[in-house]
């Protein structure tokens, strides 16, 4: 045995002080505090282990006192007679040594709780990786590196009440590339990413030059959409910015590979003062209503919610300008968001029924157009203009559609009118031209008996031929609010009936083959086969030069 060690005759420590003699020979990074006054002003980095009399009040002293690690295990000596505390009042590692005891007792305490003491540091400091890594997943946007859409709520909450509490001014920014879905589809996704990565990083160095704690944040507010809240910043405080943006696009043009391309930006500003948002998700959807507005005026500028609440706060409240109003709202981001919006509008307002016939109408048209061999750009606008028709008939006539009884003249002459109203509510939107032309002219008749412009034959686009004729057949295969779906006989009797005036004969003797080929009706095969017989027999008679 060391020298140095306590000269008992059995090898026992029995106080305090022998325990501290030992410990200060065999462990230097334990720290021994045997009263108040020794209580050190900060714990070394490299300690492993405090050692404390289990006295009344020193344990809790050393907790309160000092700022603990929770991998630093804390040994309380007992003396013989005392009652150790509860183990359950220290928030720590705590463990117990009675004395009188044995150096080899102290020995291998000293061992375990070294080992405790490295095992809790390493888990801790896993803990603490971890958890940087879960925030940074949890709050960063993988592509930009910019905080999300979730840490965007938790500040634009936090920027809102402070700003309400201290009475001072709150902006909201959102922008947006234009023609980012055309960008997509002519150049790739990959490029689209690109662009964006891109975007994020000239709009983090707007406020570069700013202090962090103060400067403000961007963020991805959703896939094409970006964000900056503005504490403090008034609406021209605010365009400024959208300035500067746009100025970092249209000095530098994008580049990827070998391909480059020159962007433009759209913004959208909301302000506290200006206007008076009651919550903070008001703020949000008036900044979106601005972007949105931005959009509609043909893009590549900056737009305030204030001017257009100004520029509305007269307009006659009658159904069509109303529905306008929300579709200058909603439908402005993309075609594909501004049909799902529709669609989601219309099944709210209609029930199940709107989405059976819109998926039956899709069904028949994809089968008719894939029969025709056209490009698959074609079919999408088809599928466009689907959900347009349907989602606008439903919204503007539902009373009338789910009314249960068979249309009378004047609801006939009040639906007549959805071609005209279809144009008007389109025209706000330039990326629905193409669906537009053919929608207007989906209630043309085949001799020329149709509506808007009794146009005949060859002179109806060929879209509005199909959807004419898929139209018709997914309203006979369907239920109506007044009626059973139709018998077999009946849909294959209304459609030979039709061909040569309402429908292209042409398409209408494809569709019967195609009910032929996939069963769609319930139908007795000889009794379509005759249909298809008599209808090519008189065929040439049918068609319109």
């Amino acid at each position: 045995m060391d020298s140095k060690t306590p000269k008992t005759p059995a090898e026992i420590c029995t106080s305090f002080a022998q325990l501290v003699d030992v410990f200060q020979q065999d462990w230097l990074s334990a720290i021994c505090i045997e009263n108040e006054r020794q209580l050190p002003d900060e714990i070394p980095l490299n300690t492993t282990c405090i050692i404390a009399p289990c006295s009344n009040e020193l344990p809790q002293k050393i907790i309160s006192t000092l700022n603990v690690p929770d991998h630093l295990p804390i040994l309380l000596v007992c003396l013989q007679g005392q009652t150790p505390q509860p183990t359950g009042t220290f928030p720590l590692i705590v463990d117990h040594l009675f004395l009188p005891a044995a150096i080899e007792t102290l020995l291998c305490k000293k061992e375990t709780l070294t080992r405790i003491n490295t095992l809790a540091r390493e888990h801790q400091n896993y803990q603490r990786g971890y958890s940087k890594e879960l925030d940074i997943i949890y709050n960063f946007d993988s592509l930009t590196g910019l905080r999300n859409r979730r840490k965007f709520t938790a500040d634009i909450i936090k920027a809102f009440a402070t700003a309400k509490a201290a009475g001072s001014d709150l902006s909201l920014l959102f922008f947006n590339i234009d023609l980012l879905s055309e960008i997509n589809e002519n150049y790739g996704l990959d490029f689209g990413d690109h662009l964006l990565n891109q975007l994020a990083a000239r709009a983090t160095t707007i406020f570069s030059s700013a202090k962090n704690d103060s400067r403000p944040r961007c963020y991805r507010y959703s896939s094409e959409d970006f964000a900056f809240v503005l504490p403090g910043f008034s609406e021209q405080q605010s365009k400024i910015i959208g300035q500067k943006l746009q100025k970092r696009c249209s000095q530098k043009q994008f580049q990827y590979n070998d391909t480059t391309l020159k962007v433009t930006l759209s913004v959208g500003i909301a302000n506290l003062r200006a206007d008076t948002p009651e919550s903070y998700e008001q703020l949000i959807f008036m900044a979106e209503t601005a972007l949105f507005r931005a959009k509609a005026l043909g893009r590549n500028q900056i737009q305030f919610h204030s001017q257009y609440r100004k520029e509305n706060s007269t307009a006659a409240e009658n159904p069509v300008n109303l529905l306008k109003e929300k579709l200058e709202r909603i439908l402005v981001k993309t075609k594909t968001s501004a049909i799902s919006s529709l669609q989601y509008i219309a099944k709210t307002s209609a029930g199940s029924e709107h989405d059976k016939h819109t998926q039956r109408l899709m069904y028949f048209t994809d089968i008719l157009c894939q029969r025709m061999n056209l490009p698959t750009a074609a079919i999408k606008t088809f599928h466009n203009s689907i959900n347009l028709y349907t989602s606008f008939r439903f919204m503007l006539y539902k009373e009338i559609l789910k009314a249960p009884k068979l249309l009378n003249k004047r609801d006939r002459d009040v639906i007549k009118t959805l071609p005209y109203k279809i144009q008007e509510l389109t025209e706000v939107f330039d990326y629905f031209a193409m669906e537009r032309e053919l929608l207007v002219s989906q209630t043309e008749n085949y001799d020329g008996s149709g509506y808007p412009y009794a146009l005949r034959g060859s002179e109806i686009p060929v879209g509005a031929r199909i959807l004419k004729l898929t139209d018709a057949l997914a309203a006979m295969t369907g239920e109506r609010a007044y009626r059973e779906k139709l018998e077999g006989k009946e849909i294959i009797d209304e459609l030979c009936n039709g061909a040569g005036i309402q429908f292209d004969p042409t398409m209408t003797l494809l569709i019967l083959e195609l009910i032929e080929k996939y069963q769609l009706v319930d139908v007795s095969p000889r009794y379509l086969a005759e249909k298809m017989d008599t209808l090519r027999t008189n065929l040439p008679n049918l068609i319109i030069v």
